[in-house]
């Protein structure tokens, strides 16, 4: 079954939802941040159970890899159904925005000395040379992973990940958008799913904000990109 679990491995908290169209006010390193919430997409709350251990499980993987999760929502007709008892407990798209901590010892802190475009190249060429699986072995995601799954879904391999690949650099706007497919897997099934990466420098804090869906075909990811450059639009032009 393709469940919620399944939203954003990679490496704010909120009150409660927030309908479409809203911004998010985050705090980071001493800067704030004017988070809006992507079209057609509804944030997930505080008060509903399931929706509550979906941010926290989110939030714990994060913070194990050096991130701060300020944002988390999911496509607002796939949350609908899941408010009221329809379908399987999976969405067809999510999105979510994270910090990454640039300070000592891993602490949070902003890149105050970099412009954006300096920022730009630096993290294209980081891009450049990458190898996605070394990453996930030096960050030890599955053992991130399987104590998350511990804590908050009461099943170690309650979501394993597979191989990735990389699309790399997929276009260059305010921010840089990169492209992957990964295969992830929950209760024995595997399911492909696709991810636009966007980055961007906002007030020194080092932000990534994450497009997935399940994989159908190349229109996916290209749908994907489309949203991670309006949305790095408005990211920028409130930041």
């Amino acid at each position: 079954m393709r469940q919620l679990f399944l939203a954003l491995i990679f490496a704010a908290t909120m009150s409660g939802p927030a309908i479409a169209g809203s911004t998010t006010i985050a705090s980071y390193g001493g800067a704030t941040l004017r988070i809006p919430t992507p079209e057609g997409y509804c944030q997930l709350g505080q008060e509903d159970e399931f929706e509550k251990a979906m941010f926290d499980w989110q939030f714990d993987i994060q913070k194990s890899v050096g991130n701060k999760l300020l944002a988390f929502w999911a496509d607002c007709p796939s949350l609908d159904n899941i408010r009221n008892g329809i379908g399987d407990g999976s969405f067809e798209q999510w999105v979510m925005v994270t910090a990454s901590n640039t300070g000592n010892e891993g602490e949070e802190g902003l890149l105050e000395d970099l412009s954006r475009a300096e920022f730009r190249r630096m993290v294209a060429r980081e891009l450049g040379v990458i190898d996605l699986d070394n990453l996930m072995d030096d960050m030890e995601m599955d053992n991130v992973l399987e104590s998350a799954n511990l804590e908050y879904l009461g099943d170690a391999n309650a979501v394993s990940l597979g191989e990735i690949v990389s699309l790399g650099i997929l276009g260059m706007t305010e921010s840089v958008h990169y492209g992957v497919i990964q295969s992830i897997a929950s209760e024995g099934d595997s399911d492909l799913v696709g991810g636009v990466f966007g980055m961007a420098l906002l007030k020194g804090v080092y932000t990534n904000f994450y497009f997935y869906a399940f994989y159908e075909n190349k229109g996916t990811v290209e749908s994907l990109l489309a949203e991670s450059k309006r949305y790095s639009a408005k990211l920028n032009t409130l930041n």
